[in-house]
């Protein structure tokens, strides 16, 4: 069955159980086999970035990652530092042990040292703790201007 075969039953359903179209469509649409049925959007909108030169303007930002219940005496990764190069939208991404600025000091040198990312003339990131002090000293040490979003703003870190 498509969508367009679904529409019909769903308009006398909704009126032999009584109820308005309008709310027998919410419902539906919180279904996740209508969901499945959908035909695909036709315009999926992102934020535009036009930045040409790899290497130029990466986003980062810190992912939480799924726990783990490990031996104890082993270290737990509850988060990811994600870097993505805005051009090429090549990614890389390590884990910290922690959301401490000193730790995501060392996960941007170990990404800028092991992969082919170089330091960047221009990052984004939000505004946490975990990219102030220690990382901001670390990315001055390379000449990096960073550039923090707005407070509630998500589209500032829309590739991350």
């Amino acid at each position: 069955m498509d969508y367009e075969e679904l529409e019909v039953p769903v308009a006398q359903k909704a009126k032999e159980a009584g109820v308005s179209e309008d709310i027998a469509e919410l419902w539906l649409i919180k279904q996740a086999i209508w969901q499945i049925k959908l035909p695909d959007p036709k315009h999926i909108s992102r934020p535009p970035f036009y930045v040409e030169s790899p290497n130029a303007v990466y986003h980062a930002d810190i992912l939480f990652l799924p726990h783990d219940r490990l031996p104890r005496g082993r270290k737990v990764y509850k988060h990811g530092l994600t870097v993505i190069d805005v051009a090429s939208r090549f990614k890389a991404a390590e884990p910290p042990t922690s959301k401490d600025s000193s730790d995501v000091s060392r996960a941007f040198q170990t990404i800028y040292k092991c992969g082919p990312l170089r330091w960047p003339n221009v990052p984004q990131v939000d505004l946490g703790r975990e990219f102030m002090g220690q990382a901001t000293r670390e990315m001055a040490k390379h000449d990096v201007t960073i550039i923090r979003g707005n407070v509630n703003v998500h589209r500032d870190q829309g590739i991350v």
